[in-house]
């Protein structure tokens, strides 16, 4: 479970969130959908305490159990990003096979490529598999289904519903392009006017 009480966050004297309050628990898939500068990302970094804030942020989960990439995490461009999974599945020691993820998420041509040369949806995919290989129960997602073309959005949508089938798993995904994900049973909430609204079903 992970608590947000009263959160605030101010940039430059221009509140981006205003007193959010929710509760995110296990077992369900939040979809929130915001468009670009609502704050969206600022949400998840504040949970990450990645910028400061004010509030309350409290949160039962083992950090060994919940992954996180910002979506605008700077790769190391001269790493492959077969390194990188090898990286993340050493830190997390994990248990997930590289090999039969790679060949999942149809990498297998550009995984020991360098990541400079990839192109925005191969980064994306990337990072998707980081989620993969990180094989943890809590993932905080921000906009991994920008730039992805049809076949790898499928291979997304596919891989998402096939994780809420796990026991304890909790996905809070924000994006911009909520119809993307319209297949995946969610509980949907809008950050508008920099607080958080849960949508009627």
């Amino acid at each position: 479970m992970l608590k947000i009480k009263d959160l605030s966050v101010t940039f430059s004297k221009n509140k981006v969130l205003q007193n959010v309050n929710y509760i995110f628990k296990e077992n369900q898939f939040y979809l929130i959908q915001a468009r670009n500068g609502s704050g969206k990302s600022t949400l998840l970094n504040a949970i990450f305490s990645l910028v400061p804030f004010q509030g309350s942020i409290e949160s039962t989960l083992p950090k060994k159990d919940v992954f996180y990439l910002p979506n605008d995490y700077e790769f190391d461009e001269v790493m492959k990003g077969r390194e990188y999974l090898e990286y993340i599945k050493y830190i997390w020691q994990s248990d997930v096979e590289i090999d039969p993820l790679v060949e999942e998420l149809n990498m297998t041509e550009y995984i020991n490529r360098r990541v400079g040369g990839y192109s925005l949806g191969m980064r994306k995919m990337l990072m998707t598999a980081l989620y993969m290989v990180s094989d943890t129960d809590c993932w905080f997602v921000d906009e991994l289904n920008n730039g992805l073309d049809e076949v790898n959005l499928e291979i997304l949508v596919t891989l998402l519903q096939n994780e809420m089938t796990k026991s304890n798993k909790m996905i809070v995904f924000v994006t911009h392009q909520p119809a993307d994900l319209e297949e995946i049973d969610s509980i949907k909430l809008t950050l508008k006017g920099g607080e958080l609204i849960e949508q009627a079903n």
